[in-house]
């Protein structure tokens, strides 16, 4: 019996259920057992859909499914055959979710094998599903536009190039907010805090501000705006999946904070379907600064407000941000600061 997520399991069923050996819709493998619940990974022939079963005791307990919903079919049946147990079965709806039904099943299994005091696995995992359900909603369809690709090979190039030499893979990823669009991208257990500029270097170079509390260093030991400034290059340069795979091999030894790298990814509507469509521009990196965040530097916030005024976007000229400028030796050694690695 297995008790690690392999998705290579749902290839084989593919396989052995395309073969046309045995004249069944629905093939599943069981893969582990969880408080005395048996999970199978499964494929439906009709559909060509994967899915989780959780094969659970018959028991009084009525549940109350979710709706089927973008990304996910949901229902109660019994594939055993027997009267003493029932099966959930989740799967995904339509070939083009399987990249995130992959992520669904691989963080339920972690979540659920690790689950400290045993309780109903049914039901927790329905309260998870709704929560997926909810997050698949906020998902476009589209590829990442081309200043959202921009955006992402900025964060993810500070995180590879800065972060994760200076206090490990865990606590980059772990620090790394963009994706859950909090005001900054980067905020540290030190209370430090980092918003990422980046831009296609030109002049004058203005950086977009997106609210009155992106550079309120309120709350903050210290709050850095950092730029990346790169030239965009077609079939050269390093391209936004090389650095995604760059941080993927960081993590093989750790699988779940992969796991959370590829839910972040997920959040940022970064797809693995959508890869081919990020091949053909690379980036080259021209120049970065690094500016500390002061009462002087040139900002809107909350306090310099009058009453009634709201949605606040502005842009900053780089050029006369010379003055908040910080040596990238100070900047470094504030971030690792209280970081053991």
């Amino acid at each position: 019996m297995m008790t690690m997520h392999d998705e290579k399991i749902w290839e084989e069923l593919e396989r052995n259920a395309l073969s046309g050996s045995e004249k069944k819709s629905l093939w599943y493998k069981e893969i582990t057992e969880i408080s005395g619940n048996i999970v199978f990974y499964s494929f439906c022939l009709d559909t060509r859909s994967h899915g989780i079963i959780i094969r659970y005791p018959k028991t009084r307990n009525i549940y109350t499914l979710p709706p089927s919903s973008r990304g996910f079919k949901v229902r109660i049946d019994n594939f055993g055959s027997d009267n003493v147990t029932s099966d959930l079965l989740i799967s995904v709806a339509g070939e083009e979710y399987n990249d995130i039904f992959t992520i669904f099943a691989k963080e339920l299994l972690r979540i659920l094998s690790n689950m400290s005091v045993p309780g109903d696995l049914i039901e927790y995992t329905l309260r998870y599903l709704r929560k997926w359900q909810n997050f698949m909603e906020k998902l476009t369809g589209d590829q990442l536009t081309p200043n959202q690709r921009l955006g992402l090979f900025g964060e993810l190039f500070f995180l590879y190039n800065t972060i994760i030499p200076l206090i490990g893979v865990r606590a980059a990823i772990l620090s790394w907010y963009g994706p859950d669009k909090k005001q900054q991208d980067f905020l540290f257990e030190n209370s430090n805090g980092v918003e990422i500029k980046t831009t296609i270097s030109k002049a004058p170079v203005s950086l977009s501000i997106s609210s009155e509390k992106q550079l309120d260093p309120t709350g903050f030991f210290n709050l850095f705006l950092h730029h990346i400034e790169v030239i965009e290059v077609k079939d050269s340069g390093k391209t936004l999946n090389d650095i995604v795979d760059q941080i993927r091999l960081a993590c093989l030894d750790d699988p779940e904070i992969s796991m959370e790298f590829m839910l972040k990814l997920t959040c940022c509507n970064y797809r693995q379907k959508d890869r081919k469509y990020y091949e053909d521009i690379g980036y080259s990196t021209s120049k970065t600064s690094t500016y500390l965040v002061s009462e002087d530097f040139p900002h809107i916030t909350a306090v310099n407000l009058k009453d009634g005024i709201c949605n606040v976007r502005y842009s900053i000229l780089a050029a006369v941000l010379g003055p908040f400028a910080v040596e990238y030796s100070e900047f470094t050694r504030k971030i690792k600061e209280g970081y053991i690695v």
